[in-house]
């Protein structure tokens, strides 16, 4: 499946109180009439569902949620034996029947783990791609007053600690051993994490380095060349990010590689050839003129040589209107902390010549 643009999931219910009536059928003809609508409305993924959710849904037994789900997904299967489907459950021994039984591709649990305590392990053990969802309670009671003193951190906080968990049981290194052999796949999944602001993270690196191995490509040397970055190994991140200037597509692209690589540079001292890099950045694509200069006034404030950084900060606000008021606003904090760094440093030479002083004077007199 190509993730790399939109999807669309078509929901059948095999329960007689989930939330939208026309997606409830309890009966062969009504699944197979509703799976045969599904893909012909342009689905790609049918997501099953034996459990109703809806805020004050009774409980339903294992038994009898794993009865509904061998009836429905029979009849998926037999309607459409290449469908990719999804199972939408919270119970880890529903999760393993339905992919061991009828070889479910998705596990969808609305609880987030929090409902069976060996969901992750089972997941992981069946290496199958699984939706991490957020609830407060249960279905019985999570609209019962629910309360958050700080909503998207404590949402954050929530996929944080679970994500965690699943890599800690592995869960992300089977998917890479699954890929391991389907560059589109691994490389689908590269430029996938990097669109949605994935690519500092473990697992981004994990499948980088599992398709450059299979054949190197402007993506996985990206991550290749970010993740030698972040471990302070300038040199190798250097050669990583050749290889994507090798691999770019287009003129625009290796502009952007070049800013990256000129960060690198300056970050290990190597201010001179990151600056040629910054003018190569913009010889490839002129329009990143004020972009190039101010990455390269962040990379010196994080060098710590505000001087430089301000006079970058003149020219991205000269080169490009849209970085003219932040760039004049960094550059008054910066020659705000010139100063500070001035008068500090006069008050420490004041200091450093007054014990000089003191220490001559208590010698002098220990010498009578």
């Amino acid at each position: 499946m190509d993730l790399s643009r939109p999807q669309v999931m078509g929901i059948l219910n095999v329960t007689p109180d989930s939330f939208y009536g026309a997606s409830r059928h309890t009966t062969e003809e009504g699944i197979a009439e509703r799976v045969r609508q599904i893909v012909e409305e342009g689905a790609t993924i049918i997501d099953v569902g034996a459990y109703s959710s809806r805020p004050g849904a009774d409980d339903v037994s294992e038994a009898e949620e794993m009865e509904r789900l061998r009836l429905a997904l029979k009849v998926v299967r037999s309607e459409c034996p290449d469908a990719v489907v999804s199972v939408d459950t919270f119970r880890s021994g529903v999760a393993r029947m339905c992919v061991e039984e009828y070889g479910v591709d998705i596990i969808n649990d609305i609880s987030g783990g929090e409902m069976d305590g060996a969901m992750f392990r089972t997941v992981a053990q069946l290496g199958v791609p699984y939706v991490l969802m957020h609830m407060k309670g249960t279905p019985a009671d999570m609209q019962t007053n629910p309360h958050y003193d700080n909503l998207v951190g404590e949402v954050v906080a929530y996929f944080a600690e679970r994500v965690q968990r699943l890599r800690d049981l592995g869960f992300y290194t089977k998917k890479v051993d699954a890929y391991k052999s389907d560059i589109a796949k691994l490389n689908s999944s590269i430029n996938l994490m990097a669109q949605n602001g994935c690519d500092n993270d473990s697992i981004y690196f994990v499948y980088a380095k599992a398709a450059y191995d299979l054949q190197p490509t402007f993506a996985s040397s990206i991550g290749l060349a970010q993740k030698a970055q972040k471990d302070g190994k300038a040199t190798e991140a250097l050669s990583y990010y050749d290889k994507a200037l090798e691999l770019a597509s287009d003129d625009a692209t290796r502009g952007k590689i070049c800013i990256k690589v000129a960060q690198a540079l300056i970050s290990s001292g190597g201010f001179t050839k990151g600056e040629e890099f910054i003018n190569k950045a913009i010889e490839y694509n002129p329009a990143l003129k004020g972009a190039a200069y101010w990455q390269m006034a962040m990379s010196l404030i994080k060098a710590h040589d505000l001087k430089g950084a301000v006079g970058y900060c003149d020219l991205a606000g000269e080169a490009d209107i849209t970085y003219a008021n932040r760039a004049a606003d960094m550059k008054k904090r910066l020659n705000e902390a010139i100063q500070q760094q001035a008068t500090n440093a006069k008050m420490q030479a004041e200091y450093n010549e007054y014990m000089r002083k003191k220490k001559a004077e208590e010698d002098f007199w220990n010498q009578k």
